[in-house]
């Protein structure tokens, strides 16, 4: 599935590339100068793990710490010839706080490429803000671009997960892939997880979104997006996979728990020829993704 997003007649954002590199025309400034008012400088040679324990040291700095539950309600849609495995996800955060994420007020007119078609749109840059316990914030970093979907008239952010399709093994050759170019973060759900019941983050607008503690939030298989074409695959066993995250825009405690995945079996059904599934395993749940409720 090829995305990407761009800038009109100036800026391509292809996938895997910084906002910030992309983003040059917008202007320098992102916002404050983080020393100015009083936050943290950027480190960029500090770990993310070491970066948040000197923030929550130094300022009472609470970092986010966003899981990917694995892919669940595996099912092919057939359409015109095509085959697309459908999936749901849930992103969680299971940090000492929130993932906060601001739209930069400077806006652009940008394209957003999904499947072949230009959507045309305006698009912002993204900063990611890490609030101490009475939610002043102590830190800012840059966190991608902002873009406006017209389709679902609201904000989404942009490279918050990759599903990667691999044939035989979770190392084996990749057969399908689709960064979803962009997410509404809200809290969703909470799982019932008795962490807390508080949502935070209601709204799919430009200026604020985000994921509280505690919180998941989920896409349903049915989803724009939530798919990898599967048309021409032949049968046997295939791993799906989902990163948050995949370009390692936001700073979280853990970058290490940000991947799942679902083992499945693809046959041929003998009177019509098309792809049946049929689940087999998934990697092993963790935290808030262990018996929640999502998309359910």
């Amino acid at each position: 599935m090829s995305k990407s997003v761009a800038w009109m007649g100036k800026w391509t954002l292809m996938l895997g590339m910084t906002a910030a590199a992309a983003c040059g025309d917008l202007g320098d400034d992102q916002g404050d100068d983080p020393a100015a008012s009083g936050q943290v400088s950027l480190a960029s040679t500090i770990a993310g793990a070491q970066l948040c324990a000197d923030l929550e040291a130094s300022v009472g700095g609470l970092c986010p710490d966003i899981t990917e539950e694995p892919p669940t309600h595996l099912n092919i849609k057939r359409a015109h010839g095509e085959e697309w495995l459908r999936f749901s996800s849930t992103h969680w955060n299971e940090g000492k706080g929130p993932l906060q994420i601001r739209g930069g007020g400077q806006t652009q007119p940008c394209q957003v490429e999904e499947n072949g078609i230009i959507i045309d749109s305006i698009c912002t840059f993204a900063t990611q803000e890490i609030l101490d316990a009475d939610r002043n914030v102590v830190y800012t970093q840059p966190a991608g671009v902002t873009v406006y979907h017209p389709d679902h008239n609201h904000w989404h952010q942009d490279n918050v997960a990759d599903f990667v399709l691999r044939s035989g093994s979770l190392d084996g050759p990749i057969v399908g892939q689709a960064t979803k170019v962009t997410y509404c973060l809200i809290d969703y759900d909470s799982g019932k997880n008795g962490l807390t019941s508080e949502k935070f983050y209601f709204d799919c607008d430009g200026e604020m979104q985000g994921i509280s503690v505690g919180f998941g939030d989920e896409y349903h298989h049915a989803t724009h997006g939530q798919e990898v074409e599967i048309t021409g695959l032949p049968a046997g066993i295939y791993y799906l996979t989902h990163e948050a995250d995949p370009t390692n825009k936001w700073l979280e405690l853990d970058d290490s728990n940000n991947t799942s995945w679902v083992k499945f079996r693809l046959r041929t059904d003998s009177k019509s020829g098309n792809h049946l599934l049929d689940w087999i395993e998934n990697s092993p749940c963790t935290g808030l993704a262990c018996g929640n409720t999502s998309n359910r």
